[in-house]
């Protein structure tokens, strides 16, 4: 069997889980990994080096499975019919979004991303000019999730949060909440819950977005990220 893997980044939080996952160990298994390259070093290297000894006890090399490794940079995937796009996000590192086509519906997966007009003065763009083009490369992503049925979205931090964490690579649930309603999607799943949150804030963070919706005029569907659930598009 064929599995198809894509990663946003190669940040423990996303990764991980890798070495533990069972498919990986079964020779009939064959797994191709997508994502971007390092900051400097290439993909495979980067999953070679989670699972050094010194951390882990099974070597990339020596799992059962044939393990394919994709380098994408801007590139579209198609997997029979199914049509993937990326996008390059805001974030520390290479981090990349996704945007799936299949069978007339489209879902965007973009998490780890914090909207560039706040963070280029960091970069030596300060003022006007900044904020400028800051605007428009957040445009280009509102272009890239425009009319997804599903939006699987950033949002770590409460609006109160976020002044403090500036720069993190991490947005605010209102920060998502207007991206989502730019782009005209039928639903976003508020994600990448920050692990300091317990399930109440978690919950009043979504309350807190479909008051923004409501207030917006919207009929948006919009609602908490949960591991198992199953949404139907």
């Amino acid at each position: 069997f064929t599995v198809h893997l894509f990663l946003s980044h190669t940040h423990w939080d996303h990764i991980q889980g890798f070495p533990f996952f069972m498919p990986a160990y079964q020779p009939t298994a064959t797994i191709h990994i997508y994502g971007s390259t390092g900051l400097g070093r290439p993909l495979e290297k980067l999953m070679r080096g989670q699972m050094d000894p010194d951390y882990f006890p099974v070597a990339l090399g020596e799992l059962a499975s044939t393990l394919l490794v994709h380098e994408l940079r801007g590139t579209t995937v198609e997997i029979r019919d199914v049509t993937i796009t990326t996008a390059y996000l805001n974030h520390p590192g290479m981090n990349l979004g996704y945007r799936v086509v299949h069978d007339g519906k489209t879902l965007v997966y973009a998490t780890d991303n914090e909207p560039y007009r706040v963070t280029l003065d960091r970069l030596g763009l300060r003022g006007a000019a900044g904020r400028d083009f800051g605007r428009r490369l957040d445009e280009e992503f509102i272009r890239f999730v425009d009319g997804a049925d599903l939006y699987i979205g950033e949002a770590q931090y409460t609006d109160e949060e976020y002044p403090r964490r500036i720069g993190w690579g991490h947005s605010s649930v209102s920060a998502t909440v207007e991206a989502a309603l730019a782009s005209r999607v039928a639903s976003l799943a508020l994600f990448h819950h920050d692990p300091m949150h317990d399930d109440a804030t978690v919950a009043g963070m979504a309350d807190a977005a479909r008051r923004l919706i409501a207030a917006r005029g919207s009929t948006m569907h919009c609602f908490a990220a949960r591991e198992g659930a199953v949404i139907d598009l």
